[in-house]
């Protein structure tokens, strides 16, 4: 038990390491609180999903350490739990309306190759 309860303060020491190298504070409302790294580039998020989806341990490793972000997370930024999940509802609401200025050929071709991939 106590093992297990040093190797978990020991991860909340170097996640918080990672987030004081990040700047410690949500970027827009300079929040402390909640914080969550939030990946810039989308396609990495893809990759982890569609692996996880066909039961596939995810390419990109946690941020668990200044280490890791450094070697594997490129275009990291830090956002409050509530900046996150406005910022992923914009993007979200972004690909539609990028998704819906397809010619309606191209919506089906798109839907029809993640329809088959997934």
């Amino acid at each position: 038990m106590k093992s297990r309860d040093n190797n978990a303060l020991y991860r909340r020491q170097k996640r918080q390491e990672a987030i004081d190298y990040l700047g410690g504070k949500c970027e827009f409302c300079d929040t402390t609180e909640d914080l969550q790294f939030d990946h810039l580039d989308a396609t990495h998020q893809e990759e982890d999903r569609l692996a996880r989806r066909q039961g596939k341990r995810a390419k990109n490793k946690k941020i668990s350490s200044v280490y890791v972000l450094k070697k594997h997370h490129t275009g990291v930024r830090l956002l409050c739990k509530s900046c996150h999940k406005k910022w992923s509802c914009a993007q979200r609401s972004a690909a539609y309306k990028l998704f819906a200025s397809l010619s309606l050929e191209e919506q089906i071709d798109r839907t029809k190759s993640e329809f088959i991939e997934g």
